[in-house]
């Protein structure tokens, strides 16, 4: 699925010039709704951009935004930069004003939530478990295949040298002083080395569950009704999106609830 800016802002026009029609408003009005109503084209020029890592300057904003494979998040981690604050309140708009309302706006708005915080986890992924950003960005960049067999492997080597070392200093400890140290320290280094695993493994299904959750808005026919579940089982599991997907993905499960009652 793929949305043109020049796409919204024709099909924002024609809904615009169709209220303004029905509700009668005064000049001054239409004025400022005309102004108001810029922050959802604004989601392209000024919210999503492209930013290169070695300069202080933004590039060029997207004229379009489409729904990102999974092969395509290496690159989009070092170089996607949203504004995510300003895509919320442009979605509470939205939201706000249901003259605006369509099924390509809907899936626009969540599309580019979703995937905002997928890139937000991964960047705080790569923060603590692989020792800073750069480093993390250039395992992403090796990354071949599949995602959730990659992420265990490529956070392993910084973050368990520590231990081997230790495991190591047990060894000599037990070997060349009191055994009763040594097999202690062993023990520790297991030990650590178990709840490191399992954190790891902890992360993988977390990052596992989201792309998942991401998968669903592949176009904009997707279902909200499994949308909505999928958020709500998310939240057992202590993954949380931002409040304004929630907010749209209930007025949505509810009115085709209501739709399927009458």
């Amino acid at each position: 699925m793929r949305l043109k800016r020049s796409t919204v802002q024709v099909n924002l026009d024609y809904k615009f010039q169709k209220y303004v029609e029905s509700a009668q408003l005064q000049d001054y009005e239409i004025f400022n709704l005309k102004n108001d109503m810029e922050v959802i084209t604004d989601v392209f020029k000024e919210y999503i951009f492209f930013k290169d890592l070695s300069s202080s300057s933004d590039l060029e904003a997207i004229d379009e935004w489409k729904h990102h494979s999974r092969n395509s998040l290496c690159k989009n981690l070092k170089t996607l930069n949203f504004h995510r604050d300003d895509v919320k309140n442009a979605l509470s708009f939205y939201i706000e004003n249901k003259w605006m309302w369509s099924d390509s706006l809907d899936w626009l708005f969540v599309d580019v939530l979703l995937y905002a915080e997928i890139i937000a986890t991964i960047n705080e992924i790569s923060m603590k478990l692989l020792g800073g950003k750069n480093h993390g960005y250039d395992k992403f960049m090796d990354y071949k295949k599949d995602l959730s067999s990659f992420l265990i492997p490529a956070f392993e080597p910084p973050a368990n040298w520590w231990i081997s070392s230790l495991f190591l200093v047990a060894v000599l400890t037990g070997v060349f002083w009191q055994w009763e140290v040594g097999f202690l320290l062993v023990v520790y280094a297991c030990y650590l080395e178990f709840v490191r695993k399992r954190e790891l493994k902890k992360v993988q299904e977390i990052l596992e569950k989201i792309l998942q959750t991401y998968a669903i808005v592949e176009t904009s026919k997707f279902s909200w009704i499994l949308l909505w579940d999928t958020l709500v089982d998310n939240q057992k599991t202590g993954i949380v999106w931002d409040m304004e997907i929630y907010r749209l993905a209930e007025i949505r499960k509810s009115s085709i609830e209501a739709g399927s009652r009458a």
